[in-house]
């Protein structure tokens, strides 16, 4: 069901297969670039939004979908991030998932939940007024939204 995240991505030390997606409950989709003001504002409070609610185990991941304008700013931004990135390389990926969800503007975080189902485009939103406490808010949006889906 995630496949159209791709199977590989990135973190700091190598590439990773999509193994790192087992036992998260959330996903969220870090639309940015370092050339964007709001973005280098809104990146720290989303570094410490992750670490905190991965405190004592992994409840969401985080992939960092890039709209810089080349590999050199990519590598220069995602080293002050925390979590996963899609690679830069793979520009069809990236522009699939821009297009996807329809992202306008950056910084733009999507969430989705661990099957890939959309919950929120203003992830950013309610992290700047809620801070950790927007991870359970997240939830509860998902359980009513899926509510009356039957697993399979």
């Amino acid at each position: 069901m995630l496949s159209f995240l791709g199977e590989t991505f990135l973190n700091k030390e190598q590439e990773v297969g999509s193994s790192v997606l087992e036992n998260i409950e959330l996903i969220g989709l870090y639309f940015s670039a370092v050339w964007c003001g709001p973005c280098r504002l809104f990146t720290p409070r989303l570094n410490k939004f992750y670490q905190d609610i991965n405190q004592d185990s992994k409840k969401m991941e985080v992939f960092f979908v890039s709209k810089d304008k080349n590999k050199e700013e990519f590598l220069y931004y995602y080293k002050h991030m925390p979590f996963l990135a899609m690679p830069f390389d793979d520009q069809q990926r990236i522009k699939h998932l821009y297009s996807f969800y329809r992202v306008m503007g950056i910084p733009t975080l999507v969430i989705l939940d661990n099957k890939g189902r959309y919950i929120t485009k203003e992830g950013k939103q309610y992290i700047e007024t809620m801070g950790t406490e927007a991870y359970d808010t997240f939830i509860q949006m998902r359980d009513e939204m899926y509510s009356d889906i039957k697993e399979e």
